[in-house]
């Protein structure tokens, strides 16, 4: 994902359950896009947390046997990743 001064508005925005160390919610854009953002309160005393994720799930996706979520920015704190629908 190239990073853009795309002006974006936020439409709906919703918590998903989780049993980690993180807060996550999907959020949905005026023009209908999705994402999953995942947030953690303690991010600062683990600055390489997301990044660490993002490059696992980039690992994690290269042989191509199960559908992996694509990470598409990370910063120290949060990660946005696709929305990936059940069914």
């Amino acid at each position: 994902m190239k990073a853009t001064r795309e002006t974006v508005r936020i439409s709906n925005s919703y918590s998903v359950p989780d049993d980690s160390i993180n807060a996550s919610r999907v959020i949905s854009l005026d023009d209908s896009r999705q994402y999953f953002v995942k947030t953690n309160a303690q991010a600062n005393g683990f600055p390489e947390m997301f990044e660490t994720e993002y490059k696992g799930l980039a690992l994690l996706s290269e042989p191509g046997v199960i559908r992996i979520s694509e990470a598409l920015v990370f910063v120290r704190d949060f990660i946005v990743m696709e929305v990936i629908k059940e069914g």
